[in-house]
């Protein structure tokens, strides 16, 4: 019964945690999900004091320039493939920045800016990472597409 005790009482501690961290990430995973650029907004207005440059395929901004972090892209049963980060200049209003991957291959980098957001075909996977406004010479976030490592499941 003791054993049974400390185990529950475990239990209900790990709840206490998640439940802390849940309610912790719940703006930023809620933004991942919602197809509205209220994240973008928020960082735009200075209401957002998240550092997206912490995360794997994050950004930080300066001026026109977008810096985009490092990540990994996990493809079916190969190594992951690192990708530094990278220096782009949005140039207009309403660019995106994406990861491109070449299907079968060990090849992916960084890409953008460009105004259409991209899409995979048969011979390249494409996530569009972030989408930025230009205004008055300076970038601005406007939306999130995807942040964090990319996986490819194994049938695409």
């Amino acid at each position: 019964m003791a054993d049974e005790n400390i185990l529950l009482s475990r239990i209900a501690a790990l709840e206490m945690e998640i439940s802390s961290m849940a309610e912790q990430v719940r703006p930023f995973a809620v933004g991942l999900c919602d197809p509205l650029p209220w994240i973008g907004a928020a960082a735009a207005s200075g209401q957002s004091s998240m550092d997206y440059s912490d995360f794997a395929f994050g950004f930080s901004i300066s001026g026109a320039e977008v810096t985009v972090s490092a990540g990994e892209v996990h493809a079916k049963k190969q190594e992951p493939i690192r990708i530094a980060s990278k220096k782009i200049t949005i140039t207009t209003d309403y660019q995106y920045i994406w990861v491109e991957h070449v299907l079968e291959s060990a090849q992916a980098v960084i890409q953008g800016p460009g105004t259409e957001r991209p899409v995979s075909d048969d011979i390249m996977y494409r996530v569009w990472l972030h989408q930025f406004r230009l205004i008055d010479g300076a970038a601005s976030l406007y939306q999130i597409g995807h942040i964090g490592n990319i996986y490819i499941f194994a049938n695409y």
